[in-house]
């Protein structure tokens, strides 16, 4: 895993995305087992890591993104970045790794994730740590250009905007510049 995972940070554009990919990698490694054997989404895929390197340990993996931009070979689905074009209570883990702060409409997606997703499956969250990325937009002129305009979330955000489809979430865990939950559908 260690060759695949330097190709995905090597990948990355710019410092910034690099340093986020580096520690993605190393924090993927402690839960692995939340894939394994699931039948798993991957919204916002991106480069196509997390498909290349839990797509065997699950039961089926499915990667879906607005554009195909992958570089590992994996099918991406494409879609409109509105409807999942999939089936309800489809998987049952879903992915949302570094999406929400790119989402316009963010209510309509965890609406839609909610719907594909099974009862008692599990929505995965990677967003930007809101106190540190504020921080950092003080120095802006450091940030690539496609970071300066992502959104901030504190805790409490995040938590109303899953309520809404009542989901509940464990402790986060805080990544330095980033925070990561995951929220169980009741």
């Amino acid at each position: 895993m260690l060759a695949i995972g330097q190709k995905y940070i090597n990948s990355q554009k710019n410092w910034l995305n690099r340093f986020v990919a580096k520690r993605m990698v190393m924090f993927l490694d402690t839960i692995e087992a939340k894939f394994t054997g699931k039948d798993v989404l991957d919204v916002g895929c991106g480069a196509g890591y997390m498909e290349k390197r839990f797509g065997d340990a699950s039961n089926s993996f499915r990667s879906l993104d607005i554009i195909d931009q992958n570089i590992f070979g994996v099918k991406v689905d494409i879609y409109s970045g509105e409807d999942i074009p999939h089936k309800d209570k489809s998987f049952d883990t879903i992915c949302l790794f570094h999406v929400l702060e790119h989402v316009n409409s963010k209510r309509k997606l965890v609406k839609e994730c909610h719907r594909v997703l099974r009862y008692s499956g599990e929505i995965h969250v990677i967003i930007p740590n809101g106190s540190m990325w504020l921080l950092l937009r003080c120095f802006s002129a450091l940030l690539p250009d496609h970071l300066k305009s992502h959104a901030c979330f504190s805790e409490t955000s995040l938590y109303g905007l899953m309520s809404f489809e009542n989901l509940t979430d464990r402790k986060p865990v805080i990544m330095g510049l980033f925070w990561y939950y995951c929220f169980k559908k009741r």
